[in-house]
């Protein structure tokens, strides 16, 4: 009789739900290269976000994180914010996106002094659109998207237990653009 340990099926199970293409009743997940979806998404300071106000602007940099006020997602998003000045300064805007709801986004924000929008995804159809996989099917992923002016994916970063790998592959690349488009 074969045993197989609970943790190895949850692996296997997380990889599968981790592939680019996983049926026909799912959304592929986005890839570098793809065209980012537009999409309009209520904030925490009672606006909307609208993503194609933003395209053509500037480089947007959009982090999927679990939830408001947990020490991973706390560490994530102070991050981007203790980063922020640096992605301005590159070029790009930085927008958080949880299913927290807009009242509690605004309170994440106050309380740790978040300069950047933080969009309200309650329905989930955001983490749907982007293809953002769940860990182990279930929990919500951690995933960070750069996107271009072009409003091309240029960086899909999924790491649902590191919060720092975020902002650096961000920024990184988001650094560079910029040098490359400086003359």
């Amino acid at each position: 009789r074969l045993v197989i340990p609970m943790a190895l099926l949850g692996l296997v199970a997380a990889v599968g739900f981790w592939s680019r293409s996983r049926g026909d009743d799912s959304v592929a997940i986005l890839a570098v290269g793809d065209k980012a979806p537009l999409f309009q998404a209520p904030l925490g300071d009672g606006g909307i976000f609208d993503m194609a106000e933003h395209l053509g602007q500037k480089a947007i940099v959009i982090f999927f994180y679990p939830k408001d006020d947990t020490p991973l997602c706390t560490q994530e998003a102070c991050g981007f914010r203790d980063a922020y000045e640096q992605f301005v300064a590159a070029g790009a805007e930085v927008v958080g996106v949880s299913a927290d709801t807009p009242a509690s986004h605004a309170a994440f924000a106050r309380k740790h002094k978040l300069p950047f929008p933080i969009v309200s995804d309650r329905d989930g159809q955001l983490r749907t659109l982007f293809g953002v996989p769940k860990l182990l099917g279930f929990l919500p992923g951690r995933v960070t998207y750069v996107i271009d002016r072009a409003g091309i994916v240029r960086l899909v970063f999924n790491s649902s237990f590191t919060a720092a790998g975020h902002v650096q592959q961000a920024l990184d690349l988001v650094r560079r653009d910029a040098a490359a488009a400086t003359p």
